[in-house]
């Protein structure tokens, strides 16, 4: 198949029609092609594209556009014992002994399906605490840093991203445990009963803190939905 890429006149204050044929193979690649080369290739003549303006809104009237979504991190505090157990610590010291975990979990299962949080749980109950006093995560004052995380969320209620993190900025937490506190809402720990998809050696270290509950980002508000007026009108032949 061969495809071609046109920008009508007005794209990027383009002063003519841009033509371009796309390769996909042995990797993209785009080639400056004329309309007479395209229309040779199709073995016809193309009608002649309205302006980008034009163009658009012709795209859409026909129902076209890129919706943009405009949401908000709902966080929630979450109680500590409901955070999952890791799935897969990258960055931990102990990540060998996980996979070493992992692997005889694997072995015991003889190929059929298992639970793969149990691989987790049984990380978490090897860890002693020399094993915890070692590693770079578990050092913080997790516990002043859950308590901190849950008043904020208690004083300013549903609100921006950037509201919680200017006032974890305020905190009187030391530099590094501040520091800690502020990615609770940066870089929030994404989680529910089951899985992490961000922040999993912050919540290990969570789970051992004593902490009761802890800010986690569990979920999106939509606040507006909007059409994204960038676009690229695309043919092929």
């Amino acid at each position: 198949m061969i495809s071609f890429e046109v920008w009508p006149l007005g794209v990027s204050q383009n002063q003519k029609a841009q033509y371009r044929r796309v390769s996909f193979f042995p990797s993209l690649a785009w080639e400056d092609v004329t309309l007479k080369q395209i229309e040779d290739v199709v073995r016809g003549d193309l009608p002649k594209l309205p302006d980008h303006e034009e163009l658009y809104r012709q795209v859409l009237a026909l129902g076209g556009g890129v919706h943009q979504e405009n949401l908000r991190p709902i966080f929630e505090a979450m109680l500590v014992t409901k955070l999952p157990p890791p799935h897969g610590p990258s960055r931990c010291k102990y990540k060998d002994r996980f996979n070493k975990i992992a692997d005889s979990i694997e072995a015991e299962s003889d190929g059929s399906s298992h639970d793969d949080l149990e691989v987790g749980r049984r990380f978490l109950a090897t860890l002693t605490p020399e094993d915890r006093a070692s590693c770079h995560y578990h050092r913080a004052n997790w516990k002043a840093i859950a308590d901190e995380s849950v008043r904020i969320l208690e004083q300013l209620g549903c609100c921006d991203q950037e509201n919680y993190k200017a006032r974890a900025e305020l905190s009187d937490l030391d530099d590094e445990d501040r520091r800690w506190l502020v990615s609770l809402f940066d870089d929030p720990i994404r989680a529910d009963e089951d899985e992490y998809s961000n922040g999993q050696h912050r919540g290990c270290a969570l789970r051992f803190s004593g902490a009761s509950r802890a800010a986690i980002h569990v979920d999106y508000e939509l606040l507006s939905r909007e059409i994204e007026p960038g676009w690229t009108y695309v043919g092929g032949g």
